[in-house]
């Protein structure tokens, strides 16, 4: 069904959000002539940026929990373990599960925000030579996946960051057009061989797109305020109003308007969510300055 399409097409969603990220956070990075010294600052102002809408999130998806116990008898019990795994992003090297299928990716974009934090001095070299072979042999460490078929690690989507990142450098001008095709080049095939060529289309797509074209209106700039709210709260409030509409309520409704109602009430509730949380979570990270020109 039409639903079904977009719902697969959707999970793309998590690749742009990591070529997104590719761009974004090098970006702040290289503006605030960051220095490796200052990595403890640059990890807790992203730890505050990110963690207290996450933990917001995770306790709101406890609390429905809680309301299904007492609605239908599932049974509830608060796992100390699990939850300290869980906003820690530790869940990959342990049993236990995240609390929501999409928060895996959340634990990705930690790893890279260490990741990048060490190796964007090599990615923004003066020295092309380094430049150029730090960011292939950071796709290659994509291929482990081949060995170790699991994505909830940073290895699995190297190749989609880099093209993120590649075109952050040729954005400030820090590479050449060479370097650019070398590289996306490079990412390409190796996300198409370890992952699938549709998440190296979108990726290059997402790029693309990031590069040439300028989308800055009031829409844009709302569904981009947003949106990580969205990201974080949208199965929670999406879901549990499909589930009980269709198998609790038992409303006769078509999947499509109800997909549609849903999307609508979880953009509502993001906006909530992004006024009384992430918006203030995004103020008090704004106060910690990560590089020489932040302290100007």
């Amino acid at each position: 069904s039409t639903v079904v399409q977009i719902g697969n097409h959707g999970r793309m969603g998590v690749y742009i959000f990591f070529v997104i990220s590719g761009f974004v956070i090098p970006y702040s990075l290289i503006k605030s002539q960051y220095k490796i010294k200052n990595i403890f600052r640059f990890i807790f102002k992203r730890g505050i940026r990110i963690e207290i809408p996450y933990i917001a999130s995770i306790i709101l998806g406890i609390l429905v929990a809680f309301v299904y116990d007492r609605l239908f008898g599932w049974g509830f019990d608060i796992d100390i373990k699990r939850f300290f795994f869980n906003v820690t992003y530790l869940v990959p090297f342990t049993s236990y599960k995240w609390y929501s299928i999409i928060y895996w990716t959340l634990g990705v974009e930690f790893q890279f925000y260490i990741a990048i934090a060490i190796l964007i001095a090599l990615f923004a070299h003066k020295n092309k030579i380094i430049q150029t072979f730090s960011l292939l042999a950071f796709i290659g460490v994509n291929l482990f996946q081949l060995l170790r078929p699991e994505t909830a690690f940073i290895y699995a989507h190297t190749g989609i960051f880099s093209i993120g990142i590649i075109t952050c450098l040729y954005y400030l001008k820090k590479v050449n057009l060479w370097q650019v095709i070398i590289v996306v080049l490079f990412a390409f095939i190796i996300t198409w061989r370890v992952r699938n060529l549709e998440i190296a289309i979108f990726s290059v797509l997402t790029a693309s797109t990031i590069y040439f074209i300028n989308f800055q209106s009031k829409i844009t700039y709302f569904f981009g305020n947003i949106s990580y709210s969205f990201y974080l709260t949208h199965t929670i409030i999406g879901n549990n109003l499909i589930y009980f509409t269709l198998r609790v309520w038992k409303i006769p409704i078509s999947s499509a308007l109800l997909l549609v109602i849903s999307l609508l009430l979880a953009i509502g509730f993001s906006v909530l969510f992004w006024w009384l949380i992430e918006r203030p979570s995004k103020q008090l990270a704004g106060r910690i300055k990560v590089g020489w020109r932040d302290r100007k």
